[in-house]
């Protein structure tokens, strides 16, 4: 759910200055992961690479990789592994999306108006150039799709493997996308070049397998989805609308085209006497949108079961009312039930959005809050709901204890398996870790740790990035995903913070607090001396700040920001 949607936008004034706050940088920019992975390369080429991967604009990316430096691993990950396939994410994927979706639009009203109203001889080149056009602009997207990763919805995770890619678009709509574009037409003419005699009108059928191609403009409309953040029910009123529309213009095309099909292949004096397009009102049309009209109204009387005004009587007549009529009952419950799912999934989440803005626009205005701390209390929320904490707890509170310890592990192992310390903890010591690691939520411009300040939590930066200053204010280095500091609060009580940390972006951050780590370690008499004694060391071996300042690398794991004030315990 996304709240800061639902907040106008207002300008800023004197008295009210735009909340925006800017982290101003020391560090030197990271250079950019496509600069170093084509040194050399032209600006060209390097432009053309940046159409190709991750953008770090995209909406849905930003959900599901969490951070900055998530998205620089996915970019630096593809450029080394993969470097000739196309991000799902990417800006010329987008393009690409936007373009395919419009031409799709255009050929599935374009290819069933060309097969039937313009099958005559007098039109036939104009109708084979324009196929041939839209044959090879699908056959280019069939290309496109072989080189193109997909996002697994069921682990959240992109996959850019070829032959995964492959594998997965062979098993899936290759074969409709590959007999949708494939130019039967072209082939019948150059297999009988010179010739006169050719099965065009056979070939000219084939095209209304461009049909199947309505699931690939619904994927596309998923797509926008997830690239602009549209809402589920503006999703779906779409989805709903390209269907029905497509529906109900492929049936009209369909109900002319087939009598006259068969009145070009099959000549009969009784389809030719009782054949509806052959009834007066129809040949005194001139008009192809006249004949298109009549048709739209014969194909709406057969897919809602009514009666007809003009004869039912050849067998191809009889065949499309009947095929019409069970389609309309059909798609009228297939529609009808997604009609219902969207008022109920429209009513709900609208209700809860409501509620849940209601509930923060009556707190602001009662505690009269600044401007620019409302922004950020929407911020906050407005993350909170979007990584659904509230569901993480109910889920957890719900299920039975060994399922419960299995999820925390799960949610916790990266953590786990990061901190020094935790991996000299007996396994019964480290289940009962678990239950008091909290997730916590810092803004950006959040100070996390202040110099001076006596340290009692131990931080891990799950996702967002922080910087860290020296007490006098000089910025030494960002600290990213998996990194952690402050683990001496842990073990020393009268540790003491020399450095500040400040989130850069918003960060979650999983934090433990040092009463709670010696409530879980009070079983094991001598386990607090020996990690007493293993921190001391860890402190001579990690990097001071002013010899981390000297150095090149800028995103360390680990630094070291404490001071041990008081007396060592030996």
């Amino acid at each position: 759910m996304d709240l800061m949607g639902l907040v106008p936008y207002k300008k800023s004034d004197g008295d009210r200055p735009e909340p925006v706050t800017t982290h101003k940088c020391r560090q030197p920019p990271p250079e950019d992961e496509v600069d170093k992975a084509m040194i050399g390369r032209s600006a060209f080429v390097r432009w053309l690479t940046h159409q190709r991967i991750l953008a770090k604009s995209h909406y849905y990316a930003q959900t599901c990789l969490k951070s900055k430096s998530a998205i620089n691993f996915e970019i630096s990950q593809h450029l080394h592994n993969f470097p000739f396939m196309i991000h799902p994410f990417s800006p010329f994927r987008n393009f690409w999306d936007v373009v395919m979706a419009i031409f799709t639009m255009i050929t599935l009203i374009l290819t069933p108006v060309i097969s039937a109203f313009f099958f005559n001889a007098d039109a036939d080149s104009l109708a084979l150039h324009t196929i041939l056009f839209i044959d090879c602009i699908m056959m280019l997207d069939v290309v496109l799709n072989f080189t193109t990763g997909y996002f697994d919805q069921t682990t959240k995770s992109v996959s850019l493997d070829p032959k995964v890619v492959f594998a997965k678009y062979l098993k899936g709509a290759f074969i409709f996308d590959c007999m949708s574009a494939m130019p039967v037409e072209l082939i019948d003419r150059m297999a009988h070049l010179g010739s006169r005699e050719h099965v065009s009108h056979w070939c000219s059928s084939f095209n209304f397998i461009k049909i199947f191609r309505v699931g690939n403009l619904v994927s596309y409309v998923n797509r926008f989805h997830k690239s602009w953040h549209l809402s589920f029910q503006k999703v779906k009123i779409l989805e709903m609308g390209i269907i029905t529309f497509v529906s109900l213009h492929w049936s009209t095309c369909l109900v002319y085209y087939v009598p006259v099909f068969c009145l070009s292949s099959f000549h009969n004096s009784y389809r030719e006497k009782w054949s509806w397009i052959r009834n007066k009102t129809m040949m005194d049309m001139e008009s192809r949108w006249e004949k298109y009209a009549m048709s739209l109204n014969r194909a709406t009387i057969s897919l809602v079961n009514s009666s007809h005004y003009l004869d039912v009587k050849t067998y191809e007549d009889l065949a499309m009312n009947f095929i019409l009529s069970v389609f309309g009952r059909v798609g009228f419950i297939y529609q009808l039930t997604q009609f219902i799912q969207l008022m109920t999934t429209f009513h709900s989440s609208d209700k809860e959005r409501l509620r849940v803005l209601q509930q923060l626009e009556e707190y602001m205005q009662y505690k009269e809050l600044p401007y620019v701390t409302q922004k950020r209390l929407l911020v906050y929320v407005n993350y909170w709901h979007k990584k659904n904490f509230d569901r993480d707890r109910q889920i957890l509170n719900q299920v039975s204890e060994p399922l419960r310890e299995e999820l925390i592990f799960h949610n916790y192992t990266r953590f786990l398996e990061s901190v020094d310390i935790f991996r000299h903890l007996p396994h019964a010591a480290i289940v009962q870790l678990v239950n008091y690691i909290r997730p916590k939520i810092f803004l950006a411009s959040d100070t996390i740790v202040k110099a001076g300040a006596h340290g009692e939590y131990l931080y891990f930066i799950a996702s967002g990035t922080v910087a860290v200053y020296t007490s006098l204010g000089k910025e030494v280095c960002h600290l990213t995903d998996g990194s952690y500091f402050g683990e001496i609060a842990l073990v020393m009580e009268n540790e003491q913070r020399v450095a500040t940390v400040i989130a850069i972006e918003t960060c979650e951050i999983f934090v433990v607090n040092r009463e709670a780590f010696q409530l879980v370690i009070e079983p094991y008499p001598n386990l607090l001396s020996r990690l007493q004694k293993i921190a001391l060391e860890r402190l001579e071996k990690t990097l001071l700040l002013d010899e981390l300042y000297k150095l090149e690398d800028s995103h360390p794991r680990y630094i070291n920001i404490s001071n041990v004030r008081g007396k060592r315990r030996e």
